[in-house]
């Protein structure tokens, strides 16, 4: 059950493409967000899933005129990210789609994308738009191999993918909506998740992952799947990471939270 999406306004030129679902009777619901960056060149990031399109293609023109769009930057090719790229490349005619060489492959069969209106950029590579440069980073924790997080270098905007997650019974925007303690039990039980094998990682090798992303300078950190963090937040997040590796795996909702939602389902209907 898709309870919205819409468009925040998040920095001067960035604005969050929010969208939150949740079942009924759920425990949690789970962002699905995309940003969109008015810069000279204007950027998207991701395209959300594709049951949002109508509303996604909605959020993004009220942000920046399509035909402006330069840049559709796709973090990796799970379909939450990818689940409107299809749409984005027929509507947004003049925007170059930045994925690798990698991504592409694993992309094949899903989505035809036009080589000529693509760009590959790897992690630890970089890509002008104009008025800016946008550094590409592997993140610490990942799902997929393809995985890359893109820094602002002229503002400190880091838009993370999936870095960053944490579910809630709520939406929100900022990570000061959450009540602490909510907050860094799902961050931590999530990116236990969406990286079950952080536990074998070697310690010393991840924690210089993580003092990478670290030191990067952000001010903005937005993403897919949970609030934004800024300020203190930032701190935080990056101290929550550091722990990920050595937490007790948390369990993942199961056949009772399932019951539960059926139940909600037949008592609405």
């Amino acid at each position: 059950m898709n309870q919205f999406i819409r468009p925040v306004q998040i920095t001067p030129e960035a604005h969050l493409i929010q969208s939150f679902w949740k079942h009924p009777g759920a425990p949690v619901g789970i962002h699905m967000n995309s940003m969109v960056l008015a810069s000279r060149e204007p950027v998207v990031f991701d395209t959300g899933v594709a049951a949002d399109r109508d509303g996604w293609l909605a959020a993004v023109s009220s942000v920046v005129e399509p035909d402006d769009v330069r840049w559709i930057v796709v973090t990796h090719e799970d379909p939450d990210h990818t689940g409107n790229l299809a749409t984005a490349v027929e509507q947004l005619r003049n925007a170059t789609v930045v994925t690798s060489w990698w991504m592409t492959e694993r992309l094949v069969g899903t989505i035809d994308l036009d080589p000529r209106r693509m760009r590959w950029v790897a992690s630890g590579e970089s890509l002008d738009i104009g008025d800016r440069t946008l550094t590409f980073h592997r993140p610490p924790i990942f799902d997929s191999p393809t995985t890359r997080a893109v820094f602002d270098t002229s503002t400190g905007l880091f838009w993370a993918g999936d870095l960053g997650a944490a579910l809630g019974p709520e939406a929100v925007v900022h990570a000061d909506e959450m009540p602490a303690d909510e907050l860094a039990a799902s961050f931590v039980a999530g990116h236990g998740w969406i990286s079950p094998w952080i536990s074998m990682v070697d310690d010393t090798k991840y924690q210089t992952e993580v003092n990478r992303i670290a030191n990067l300078g952000i001010t903005t950190w937005a993403q897919t799947h949970g609030p934004v963090y800024e300020g203190a937040h930032i701190d935080r997040a990056i101290e929550l990471l550091r722990g990920v590796p050595a937490a007790d795996a948390v369990p993942q909702p199961g056949q009772a939270d399932l019951d539960a939602v059926v139940a909600s389902m037949l008592t609405a209907a």
